[in-house]
């Protein structure tokens, strides 16, 4: 096997004559990044090795037992484009197994006159026996991740203003097309008018890798697609007696980079370049003080930049949705939200057939024990489609989530998420699992350690939507903060 440069600088690599990798020349500004971590890579080699052997993957399960820690649970990942007004329904009567940290265990933070930073830094090193979620190239590999954030907040009477940037360095040992520079940054500021009104702006800019368990796209090039969100928004509350008022408009823009595969051809993703401009009200009555109904309505308007890559009109639509609902807070017991309403797409090309359907959230936090917290939800949403041959599809997803603290200082979790996803005007679909075992360790006020196992698969249905995979990985995270 040898390694050459093709004319256009990528790093060919060639066994036997044939070529058997192709991947671009690393970024000049990340190559002191690469250098430096080669050390993490060899102790992540390791781990790649004994995932390999059948013994260990037959026996990782056990691992949590006898290192007392685990990666996070599972829970309902969003998908690209989320519901507008998330649910709230803590009013304080309850706190979680995850909300309760001891005092002489917070983070200290920075102070600089009335604004606290919160610093960290984490080191993420893993394994995983499928790194392209795909069945039919399986292969594994180990990773390394770097993971610096910081959370800056204002400590005033009045107002607020909250800043999160954060960065996710993703390097794989063999499979490099995996490598991934993420990050980002959302700003929020809050104006308190008066004691019943508020004025909440943000803006949001990140770039990050698509997920094969909560992508509009065939699972096929997921793991190796990446895009660019900007979500700008502003959100408006009056609360009077009984009533809450809740208005917000944003506008979420997403472009998509172009797929480079191992044999290094590239597949555009211009013809899913978007944009979506939504308004949304939503109007609250307190039946007591623990139960609120509420009425929502969403109109969103999405526009794609260009035509598809066959030259037809793109799925340009506007949609309309109703939802009803109650939230509630029942302390001791649960807290959570039950909600149902009714939405449809219009396509502006008729080639796309209009399609609606039902939309239901529901999501609840049970409160077994002061220690025990259980969590469980049901999501469907009507989605524009990923494919573009084809309109909206529906998204169902239903977890459950456990949380138990052992110690003051060490939480276990465990979750499970089913996902079932169906083109509305073709008979094609997708199954997907993700199951999940984590505990974390608080060492310190300053020092953390998290490990873990995820076991996660797809199975397309009698016409595929994505293709199959099963991916078995581990990880251990070791986070400093201030």
């Amino acid at each position: 096997m040898r390694a050459a440069r093709s004319a256009d600088g990528r790093r060919v690599i060639r066994r036997n004559g044939r070529i058997v990798m192709a991947a671009p020349t690393a970024d000049a500004r990340w190559r002191w990044f690469d250098m430096a971590a080669k050390p993490a890579a060899a102790v992540s080699s390791c781990l790649a090795r004994a995932l390999r052997s059948r013994l260990l993957s037959g026996s990782i399960a056990v691992i949590p037992l006898m290192t007392g820690a685990t990666v996070a649970r599972a829970q309902t990942i969003a998908p690209l484009v989320p519901p507008s007004i998330d649910p709230d329904y803590n009013r304080g009567r309850n706190i979680s197994v995850t909300e309760q940290e001891d005092p002489s265990y917070q983070a200290l933070g920075v102070r600089l006159g009335s604004i606290l930073a919160y610093p960290s830094f984490s080191i993420v090193t893993g394994a995983t026996n499928n790194v392209f979620t795909n069945d039919a190239v399986k292969r594994s590999d180990a990773f390394y991740f770097f993971r610096p954030a910081v959370y800056v907040t204002s400590d005033w009477a009045v107002h607020k203003v909250e800043v999160v940037a954060g960065a996710d360095i993703q390097r794989y040992a063999h499979q490099t097309l995996r490598n991934q520079n993420a990050y980002a940054v959302t700003a929020t500021g809050r104006l308190d008018i008066g004691p019943d009104a508020k004025v909440t702006g943000a803006v949001q800019y990140s770039r990050s890798a698509e997920s094969p368990y909560s992508t509009d796209l065939a699972a096929d090039v997921s793991v190796l697609s990446q895009f660019t969100r900007f979500n700008p928004s502003l959100t408006g509350v009056y609360d009077t007696g009984r009533f809450r008022f809740t208005g917000k408009v944003e506008r979420l823009r997403l472009t998509f980079s172009d797929v480079e595969f191992a044999n290094g051809t590239i597949r555009n993703q211009r013809d899913r370049d978007r944009s979506v401009t939504r308004a949304s009200v939503q109007t609250e009555y307190a039946l007591s003080p623990s139960v609120a109904a509420f009425a929502q309505g969403n109109y969103d308007i999405t526009n794609y930049d260009t035509l598809r890559a066959d030259g037809q009109a793109n799925r340009d639509s506007k949609s309309p949705q109703m939802l009803l609902g109650v939230n509630f807070d029942l302390a001791g017991t649960m807290r959570g939200t039950l909600a149902a309403g009714y939405t449809k797409r219009f396509y502006d090309a008729p080639i796309y057939a209009d399609k609606g359907g039902l939309v239901l959230q529901a999501r609840a936090e049970i409160f077994v024990s002061a220690l025990t917290t259980v969590n469980v939800g049901v999501q469907q949403l009507i989605q524009d489609s990923g494919s573009s041959f084809n309109g909206a599809y529906r998204d169902l997803r239903a977890n459950v989530g456990f949380d138990h603290a052992l110690l003051r200082n060490l939480i276990v979790s465990s979750g499970f998420t089913a996902i079932r996803q169906r083109v509305l005007d073709s008979p094609a679909s997708s199954n997907r699992l993700l199951a999940e075992f984590s505990a974390k360790y608080q060492s310190n006020r300053f020092i953390s350690v998290q490990a873990g196992v995820q076991y996660g698969r797809s199975r397309p249905g009698a016409v595929p939507l994505g293709n199959v995979f099963s991916e078995l990985s581990g990880q251990v995270t070791l986070r400093f903060r201030r």
